[in-house]
């Protein structure tokens, strides 16, 4: 698969485990309930496979010829690829169980599995992965917004969202409060806002986490939007 595709995959799962019968098994078990699955023998193979936007669930087995199913699942986690994990493993015990769900694993399994218990762990994983994606949609949005800014109007947006003046962004940035007045109507064009609070609402809704603990927010109920620049002076 190409990773650099400009469209992700459909939703699916896929399959780690160095055992071909194994691997096989598994796809005909799943493809017969109705997943779209991919395969691989190693962590290697799948991590050069992943889109970051690829949405479903992962099996993977824990002891893969060598990065582990769980070093597989850190480096997945490290390039943004937050997909459900569900970990198979001949060798389990309460000590990788653990482990593994603390490091963020969907669910773990031993092998070999019940094929309900195996369709059910996966149709749960699946529905978890469209859920987190519903809640994430708005931040997405909002950041898609935001990237249509010039690195300029990024600058004038952060200090209005932030309750500033004209005189003090101007100052900062090194322009006249005129251009400011500009820029704020260039970026509220292009993020089709109509208000300034609108501004702070997207600026919100851009941050997953909440609001950004590095902006001083005023508090509610008393922000008001900056004067114009032919009362600041």
């Amino acid at each position: 698969m190409n990773t650099e595709t400009t469209h992700p995959p459909p939703p699916g799962v896929g399959i780690v485990d160095d055992d071909h019968e194994l691997r096989t098994a598994l796809r005909l078990l799943l493809e017969s309930a109705g997943h779209v699955v991919e395969t691989w023998a190693d962590a290697d193979a799948c991590l050069a496979a992943m889109h970051p936007q690829r949405s479903g669930c992962l099996l993977l087995d824990l002891r893969l010829p060598g990065m582990s199913g769980l070093s597989l699942q850190k480096a997945l986690h490290e390039r943004g690829i937050e997909l459900p994990v569900i970990l198979l493993s001949g060798h389990a015990d309460t000590a990788i169980a653990v482990r593994a769900m603390h490091e963020g694993a969907f669910d773990v399994l031993q092998k070999p599995c019940e094929p309900a218990v195996l369709l059910a762990t996966v149709a749960d994983a699946i529905a978890e992965d469209a859920a987190r994606r519903q809640r994430r949609a708005p931040h997405e949005r909002a950041r898609q917004r935001l990237a249509q800014l010039s690195e300029r109007e990024r600058a004038v947006f952060d200090g209005i969202v932030a309750g500033r003046l004209n005189k003090s962004i101007a100052a900062e940035l090194g322009l006249t409060e005129s251009t400011i007045e500009v820029h704020r109507r260039n970026l509220m064009r292009k993020l089709g806002a109509g208000t300034l609070t609108e501004l702070v609402q997207l600026h919100v809704a851009a941050n997953t986490d909440g609001p950004d603990p590095h902006m001083q927010y005023p508090a509610p109920g008393t922000w008001k939007p900056p004067r114009r620049h032919t009362d600041d002076a």
